[in-house]
């Protein structure tokens, strides 16, 4: 036989070793990558203040806030301009509020008198609320021009101030109209009341409206540097707000003095009690009923009972809650006669947790099945047929031949489907989002309005969806992912311990 040397092992070589490593390395990297990074930023984020606002900040405004806060810090060359210039707003404003006060004054006088004012007073009227318009007008242009160092994203002025400016501005557009309607009367002979009224109330207002931005302006053309300071103190709350914090364990302690969390953490423990026990125990029973040769077409019963498996869960979900619907699905009228009362699983607590123990158990049972059916169809034949040779019966047979020899698996499952259990999200979430909505009570804790039946991974999810704490968020899944470390520790532990007494 030809053997062949070095050079011609050489030569058959699929790919030199530094091909190998060209592959692996950048493989390597994007495992790394895709796979533990997110991992620890997740992490990472549990130990923050991530909110929606912080974690993905707009870069444009963050500029815009710096701009300002720069521009702010050489006001001061000209504060003595922006003063005077304030109080030539205050002094307009103050003077178009005397104007439409007194006129708000004369015109209800004569409206509690249930008299007609004369043409003189009436004209008087107008003219103030026309020349308290064009005061407002020239102080907003002034406002508006006072710092300049405001953005389109980033006013130094209260809102409040030109909103309640604007809105005076509408009231005594809508005057001005009545009044010249009124004006046309006064000739025919006939002034209605109901219009002076009307006229009355948006002069009201508008005094109101005007002594909060009054009050504004004057602390603004008095007190500049105590102004100017608070705004300053604004934009750097501002800025603060849009920056990531590391807050250590604090989003931890606040999980576990939250009682909402508390009572989803007893939710989802009572639910894995509840829910694996039912789920294995028609897994198992169904796998043996059908694993006898005496039910006729089993394997097309089997085909069938595996449905639940083969339908998405969004499908399912759908179905279940339809079926559950108070006072109209069939399943809810069925159990509304069965407990002798409404049956709800939007108002009812218990109602629900019962519908997702059942929901959970269609999904499950055909995995604890499958499992079962695999471990009796390893059962040897030979130890079946001694059984019936020794004349022991079917309940014997079960106890001391087919549970030994499936309980390893069925156990194996029962882990799997206790980590499902642990983790529920989608049953509780199609069924009826986790509800229904009522106060939580947990002992030493304070009183909280949450979902009742909010599992503990539906919890972390609408803390970042509903409530966009996205730190928080991800320390409800830190906590739980420690829970399943536990879980799984301890599980490990049993079977090893039970291995070694075996």
């Amino acid at each position: 036989m030809f053997l062949m040397g070095d050079k011609e092992r050489k030569k058959l070589t699929l790919y030199p070793a530094k091909i190998a490593l060209i592959f692996i390395i950048p493989s390597l990297a994007l495992y790394l990558l895709f796979s533990i990074w997110p991992i620890a930023f997740s992490v990472y984020i549990a130990f923050t203040d991530a909110t929606y606002t912080n974690l993905s900040p707009d870069p444009g405004y963050l500029k815009e806030l710096h701009q300002v806060k720069t521009c702010l810090a050489n006001v001061y060359q000209n504060k003595s301009l922006i003063e005077t210039q304030s109080m030539n707003a205050y002094n307009n404003l103050r003077n178009a509020y005397e104007k439409l006060y007194y006129s708000y004054t004369g015109l209800g006088k004569y409206l509690v008198q249930n008299a007609t004012p004369d043409m003189f007073f009436l004209n008087d009227v107008k003219t103030n609320v026309s020349d308290a318009s064009d005061l407002i007008v020239i102080s907003i242009n002034i406002l508006r021009k006072l710092i300049p160092c405001e953005t389109k994203r980033v006013t130094l002025l209260d809102p409040g101030l030109t909103e309640n400016l604007s809105k005076v501005q509408g009231l005594l557009a809508d005057a001005n109209s009545v009044l010249e309607s009124i004006s046309f009367a006064i000739f025919g002979g006939e002034i209605s009341m109901s219009d002076l009224e009307r006229v009355y109330q948006d002069i009201g207002e508008a005094v109101e409206y005007m002594n909060y931005t009054i009050s504004y302006v004057r602390e603004i053309a008095l007190n500049f540097d105590e102004y100017i300071i608070s705004v300053e103190k604004h934009i750097d709350s501002e800025i603060d707000k849009l920056q990531l914090h590391f807050v250590g364990l604090k989003n931890i302690y606040d999980l576990f003095h939250d009682s909402r969390f508390i009572y989803s953490i007893y939710k989802t423990l009572l639910f894995v009690a509840t829910s694996v026990p039912l789920k294995v125990l028609i897994g198992v029973l169904l796998a043996f009923f059908f694993s006898s040769p005496m039910i006729w077409g089993r394997k097309a019963w089997r085909a069938i009972l595996l449905i639940p498996w083969a339908l998405p869960i969004l499908l399912s979900g759908v179905t279940w809650r339809i079926m559950f619907t108070p006072g109209k699905g069939p399943l809810a009228l069925l159990f509304t006669n069965l407990f002798n009362r409404p049956f709800s699983i939007y108002a009812g607590e218990w109602d629900a947790f019962i519908v997702y123990n059942l929901f959970e158990a269609w999904l499950a049972y055909p995995f604890i099945m499958t499992v079962t059916m695999g471990a009796i169809a390893g059962i040897p034949k030979e130890i079946i047929e001694a059984s019936y040779i020794d004349g022991a019966s079917i309940w014997l047979r079960f106890r001391k031949i087919l549970l030994p020899q499936v309980r390893g698996p069925v156990l194996f499952a029962t882990v799997l489907t206790t980590g499902a259990s642990l983790q529920a999200f989608m049953v509780p979430l199609l069924i009826n989002g986790g509800g229904p909505v009522g106060n939580i009570v947990v002992p030493g804790l304070e009183p909280r309005t949450g979902r009742l039946n909010e599992m503990m991974v539906l919890f972390g999810y609408n803390r970042a969806r509903i409530d966009q704490l996205y730190g928080y968020a991800a320390a409800v899944y830190l906590v739980l992912t420690i829970f399943l470390a536990i879980y799984i520790f301890a599980w490990l532990r049993i079977t090893k311990m039970g291995g070694r007494h075996g």
